[in-house]
This record gives C-alpha cells, sequence and structure tokens, in this order.
C-alpha cells in the first residue's frame, strides 16, 4: 500500500499526462474494439466442442481461427515513437506491415457532452494486448491498429502506460465503416 501522498502525486501526473494525450493536436480519436473468440460449438460458443480440437489447444489469442470484434468504446492516442517499418533492400519504400508505433492512449466516455468532464471522469476500461484501435485520421480514412505490448511509464504500473501498436490490415467492421459513410456523405 502507498503512502497517501505518493498516491496523490501519481494520481495528479496521471492527469496531468491524460489532459496532454486529450488537449494535444495531434492526437488522434480513435475507436477501440476487442477481441472475442468464437468457437465452433453449436451448443455453447463460448467454449470448444471438443477439449482435444485445435481451438481448445491454441496457445494464444492470436492462434484461435476465427474472431469477432466488440465495441469497447472509444480514445485518443499521442504517438510517442514512431518505426516506418523495414525498408526494401533496393530502398524503393519501407513496409507499411512492419509499421510500429510507441503511444500513449487515453480511453474516454463519448456520450458526456463536454471534454472537460471526458477528462475528468476517467472509464474504467483497461486496454489488454489483442485490443484493436481504429484510428480515425481525417474523415474517411481510418488506419487499423492492434496493441501487442504494454510498457510503464513510471515503476507504478497502474500510473501511466506505453502501448506498442503494430499495423493491422484494413478491417471493416460494421459500426466505423456506417460512421465513417455518413460522415462522408
Amino acid at each position: 500500500m502507498l503512502n497517501r501522498a505518493v498516491n496523490r502525486v501519481a494520481n495528479g501526473r496521471h492527469m496531468a499526462a491524460r489532459r496532454i494525450v486529450m488537449n494535444t493536436l495531434t492526437s488522434i480519436p480513435a475507436q477501440v474494439w476487442r477481441k472475442r473468440i468464437v468457437y465452433s460449438n453449436p451448443v455453447e460458443a463460448g467454449k470448444p466442442a471438443d477439449p482435444l480440437s485445435f481451438e481448445a489447444n491454441a496457445l494464444s489469442i492470436q492462434d484461435e481461427p476465427n474472431y469477432e470484434y466488440d465495441p469497447v468504446g472509444h480514445a485518443f492516442v499521442l504517438a510517442d515513437k514512431f518505426n516506418g517499418g523495414y525498408i526494401h533492400k533496393n530502398n524503393s519504400l519501407n513496409n507499411p506491415s512492419d509499421l510500429a508505433i510507441l503511444a500513449q492512449v487515453e480511453v474516454y466516455d463519448a456520450h458526456l457532452s463536454t471534454l472537460a468532464e471526458q477528462l475528468l471522469q476517467v472509464p474504467d476500461t483497461v486496454l489488454n494486448e489483442g485490443d484493436l484501435l481504429g484510428l480515425m485520421v481525417y474523415e474517411g480514412f481510418i488506419l487499423w491498429f492492434e496493441i501487442v505490448g504494454i510498457s510503464g511509464q513510471t515503476l507504478m504500473s497502474d500510473f501511466g502506460k506505453k502501448y506498442v501498436l503494430n499495423r493491422r490490415d484494413e478491417i471493416g467492421l460494421d459500426p466505423v465503416k456506417s460512421e465513417v459513410e455518413s460522415r462522408t456523405n
């Protein structure tokens, strides 16, 4: 258990970082999606049909053959470090599939009316590895990133996290797709 003074300092540091991420012009609004495994069990979709099947013995969530994404909420993403990916041998361009970003991500409640309320009322959503971020770069253009790693900014893990984001292929998830189409029409 931390001393109350230390806890107040850490909370203040987190709130300052949150203000920077949510108020900076270079922050990108994003939608957050969570990966959900869908088993091929006709009786109960939450469990594999056979305990010895490939589905039951997958080593990680990336090994799962079938999964869907559920919307979790909204966030602002502020890139700290950008790795553009490996450059091709002929120096023609870099490989965008290897794109990686180290970023600060702050989740907020989009249903609150003012930015001040969104800053002060921190949702209890915890981002996990495997979560998907749809960065809305500009109208009609979304870049998809997956959280592949989480690192701390301080010795106390709950006060300041940085996320390692890897570029994903274009994903046409319906709520985002319909939102983009409504903005462009």
